[in-house]
């Protein structure tokens, strides 16, 4: 070849190269990705190169097959030929799960057999980091955590950071895979929609806590092209704490779960001295320094804590047992430590109870085990007392004179915090709300725990009216008092919510016991000469029960109960069946009438006895 052949020839070579075929591709982290390299003559060989690996390649294909002795490591099982057989010219190579690290100038050079040449591809590949959602969430929530495509999709796996090779869900074949999934979110997730109709494959976590906090990963297959898409989802369940409501009495759980194994775990107080609760470590429960009030009502839901699971039930609690508890856990793979706060309020407890002049009435009341100073008092009383027992005893200095010698505790040793009120021969001059309180050493305060509201008729105005279900009844009640501005009517055990409450020439309907809503209704909206009767309309089984009535008296701006009826209902199915309606015996009828004269008679004497008008205000029925 002559000196001028042998320029045109290095000439013609490097235009070749410069004037390469260029393409752009743009793709998102975690997908598969096709980089096209296509010529019109049949290939004998190719290799995939990228500028910054040295003298490795990405792949090679010669002599009729893949060469790996060169390949960069980062590509091994990577990267595929689109076509094996390279039909038609196609040396597309296949990267699967791109990340950021791939982004990069990728050279193909194809060597093509009729003119044993090489041509030049170059692809220019940005991977953009993966789709990312940020949710918040509370403590105690459900969550979604969205996934969603256009395609049709033939599995999803969700998976998160932590939890090594085990996943959250699994779908595939046409069903959830439990085999692999991670034991803190079993019977805990659930697709949006088990179908993924539209290409929804949004995932449910139910009854999040701060330790489902984290950063998960949807990966779905497509139906049509075989490939998998990514979605990135950072949780974060914020603040570490729970408010919890218990009811007075009841048993409750306090929730404390993480994805790990605990070592050791401390449930305390904040306001107690001693502070802990419960202490569990070296494999055993710790009572060594536990507060007192709170012994042998404790006890963790699962005693090997089975799934990071430190949750407390916490029994019988009262509205003392109301504060702030902190668990604090220590993580055996890590020996770090972590808390959840939980917030749990039992509000205080009402009772009404309603007694006839003669009967013997408890007042009942529980309080913490270690409790040493009860006090008893009746608001309308003043500075005068119902009991007080300190120091071993009952101290009688500033008892008010009308109980002495009718009262007692129901246990005088108050076991188990049973500081329950025995009164003797009720008279209607007894009626009111009674307050039970405990003296709390460690904030050296007195706590109220329950209203008990005591309402007491003379012998024979009871009242017990019968009927079947669906039928309508009447429950009588009638004032001395007609400037009536507020009515009342409670049911015995429904505690905090009312039948029906009428005030200021307006129904209120806020904490309506929603299965009265719609009805029950006065008989006289007027209340024409005080007479402040209910109608029961549709009644069932479950409306039987003790019904008080209670006035708003505009002169002392208080309530008063002043008379209660009790109603019983029959299954119009079963076998006793009838037709009355209502059935109230010529008795019955008789008491009603001498119970109006009676109050007709009290409104005469109101003037004389002013201590049977003293109701309570508003906010000495709320309490302390």
């Amino acid at each position: 070849m002559s000196a001028v052949t042998a320029s045109l020839c290095s000439t013609l070579m490097f235009v070749l190269f410069v004037s390469a075929v260029q393409i752009n591709i743009t793709t998102q982290s975690g997908q598969d990705v096709t980089l096209t390299c296509r010529v019109t003559n049949n290939i004998t060989a190719v290799e995939w190169s990228r500028a910054n690996l040295g003298q490795k390649n990405v792949f090679l294909y010669q002599d009729g097959g893949f060469v790996p002795n060169n390949q960069h490591q980062s590509y091994k099982n990577r990267v595929a030929l689109r076509d094996r057989g390279m039909k038609g010219g196609d040396a597309s190579l296949i990267l699967k799960k791109a990340t950021t690290a791939d982004s990069g100038t990728y050279k193909c050079r194809v060597f093509l057999r009729e003119t044993r040449s090489w041509k030049f591809t170059i692809i220019n590949l940005r991977v953009d980091p993966p789709d990312q959602i940020n949710i918040k969430a509370v403590s105690g929530q459900d969550v979604t955590l969205p996934c969603r495509v256009t395609n049709n999709i033939t599995a999803v796996e969700w998976s998160r950071a932590g939890l090594g090779q085990k996943n959250l869900f699994l779908y595939q074949d046409g069903g959830f895979v439990p085999n692999n999934q991670h034991p803190s979110y079993k019977n805990r997730v659930a697709l949006r929609d088990r179908g993924m109709k539209g290409g929804d494959a949004s995932l449910i976590v139910k009854k999040v806590t701060t330790a489902d906090t984290g950063t998960y990963k949807c990966r779905v297959k497509i139906a049509e092209t075989g490939s998998w898409k990514y979605v990135t989802i950072n949780l974060n369940v914020s603040p570490d704490q729970m408010n919890i409501t218990a009811e007075s009495g009841q048993d409750v759980t306090l929730p404390c779960q993480i994805t790990n194994k605990i070592s050791a775990v401390v449930w305390s107080r904040a306001d107690l001295e001693p502070k802990n609760v419960f202490l569990y470590q070296d494999g055993r429960f710790v009572p060594n320094n536990q507060h007192p009030s709170y012994k042998n009502r404790v006890a963790l839901r699962d005693r090997q804590m089975k799934g990071g699971d430190a949750s407390l039930i916490l029994k019988k609690v009262t509205t003392v047992d109301s504060g702030t508890y902190k668990c604090l856990f220590e993580i055996e793979e890590t020996r770090s430590w972590k808390n959840i706060t939980i917030n749990l309020s039992v509000p205080l407890d009402h009772k009404i109870i309603p007694a006839e002049s003669g009967q013997k009435v408890t007042l009942t009341c529980r309080a913490p085990n270690n409790s040493k100073r009860v006090k008893w008092s009746r608001a309308d009383l003043r500075d005068k007392y119902v009991l007080l027992y300190q120091d071993g005893h009952l101290n009688p200095d500033n008892q008010h004179p009308s109980f002495k010698s009718r009262l007692t505790l129901q246990d005088r040793q108050m076991k188990n915090g049973d500081v329950s009120l025995i009164l003797k021969d009720a008279n209607t001059a007894d009626s009111g709300t009674y307050m039970c309180r405990v003296f709390m050493e460690e904030t050296r305060s007195w706590k109220l725990l329950i209203n008990n509201y005591l309402i007491v008729v003379p012998p024979g105005q009871k009242m017990n009216i019968k009927a079947e279900s669906g039928q309508n009844v009447t429950l009588p009640c009638q004032s001395s008092n007609i400037n009536i501005t507020g009515v009342k009517w409670m049911r015995s055990r429904m505690e905090g919510e009312y039948v029906l409450s009428y005030q200021n020439g307006n129904f209120e309907r806020d904490n309506q016991d929603r299965s009265f809503k719609n009805r029950v209704d006065f008989l006289d909206i007027q209340m024409t000469d005080g007479n402040m009767s209910m109608i029961v309309n549709d009644l069932t089984p479950a409306d039987s029960g003790t019904y008080m009535c209670g006035v708003f008296m505009e002169e002392t701006r208080s309530w008063k109960y002043i008379s209660y009826v009790r109603l019983s209902v029959t299954d119009r199915s079963g076998p006793t069946g009838g037709s009355v309606a209502v059935i109230i015996g010529v008795s019955a009828v008789v008491l009603v009438v001498g119970f109006l004269i009676y109050k007709r008679k009290r409104r005469s004497n109101t003037h004389d006895d002013p201590e049977d008008e003293q109701p309570l205000s508003p906010q000495e029925l709320v309490g302390d």
